[in-house]
């Protein structure tokens, strides 16, 4: 069996008509066509806006996070770039911000202006550029990576890490584990998705793990006596913080925050 797909080619009146072995869907967040296919069923779960901004102080190596009742789980950033360039955002869960009415650009605009922590780097700084939105797809159990001639990779596949958003190394990660069974499919002519199976387990032993933990906490800092306690220990123990922020930009497993050394002084506090 083999695939086929119709359509034009950028929007111009002359057709055109593929026709292949095996498709590798990276369709991105919206997945319009894997979402045909069937393959996707839900929307995206996260959204999150950002801006770029110039004359930001306080150094071109400093990230920062910040979490607010209204965004957590979510949170809002400063992360440098270049010459006292940063790009400047926030984000949270998408039925969250509904059901709080929290418009996230105004909220961004709230946290540049008005955030006493933030107001040190960002009080002489100015937007450069529109502020973007983008929303984001965490939920990877709701997709079904793989089907007869065709296997889904990237944000598609809901492969966003749900606790920080960012997806740019799990999508990589997921091409290539993708490009190397779509290799031994060609090699024995089998593009079933008995065969193609195999990727959708390689997606589960090498991101499905860490994804399932860093979605447990999300829902655990969604619980603000959790956020306080984690920054209230931070504040206090260089090792705990650092620890907590290598975490989150995925530096070390979110194992580490698992382990009994570091939940006893979690809990007290």
């Amino acid at each position: 069996d083999t695939i086929r797909l119709t359509g034009t080619l950028n929007g111009n009146a002359h057709p055109l008509e593929l026709e292949s072995n095996l498709l590798i869907s990276a369709d991105g967040v919206h997945a319009g066509f894997t979402k045909k296919l069937g393959l996707v069923k839900d929307e995206p779960d996260l959204v999150a806006v950002r801006g770029y901004y110039e004359n930001v102080t306080g150094g071109d190596e400093l990230l920062e996070f910040h979490y607010d009742a209204s965004l957590t789980p979510g949170y809002a950033w400063i992360f440098p770039m270049t010459g006292g360039r940063a790009n400047v955002g926030l984000g949270t869960i998408v039925n969250q911000s509904r059901r709080r009415g929290v418009n996230l650009r105004d909220k961004l605009t709230e946290f540049t202006q008005t955030n006493p922590y933030a107001a040190e780097r960002l009080g002489c700084a100015r937007l450069v550029g529109p502020v973007r939105g983008y929303p984001l797809r965490s939920n990877m159990n709701s997709v079904t990576p793989v089907d007869d001639n065709i296997l889904v990779a990237g944000e598609a596949a809901g492969l966003v890490n749900p606790l920080n958003g960012e997806g740019i190394g799990t999508a990589i990660l997921s091409g290539e584990l993708a490009a190397g069974r779509a290799i031994e499919a060609l090699k024995v002519g089998d593009f079933s998705s008995e065969f193609l199976a195999t990727y959708a387990a390689d997606l589960r032993r090498h991101i499905g793990r860490n994804h399932a933990i860093f979605r447990f906490l999300q829902k655990l800092i969604g619980w603000p006596w959790v956020t306080n306690r984690l920054v209230q220990r931070a504040r206090h123990d260089d090792a705990f913080a650092q620890t907590l922020f290598e975490v989150i930009i995925e530096m070390r497993p979110p194992t580490e925050l698992l382990k009994p050394s570091f939940t006893g002084k979690w809990l007290m506090g």
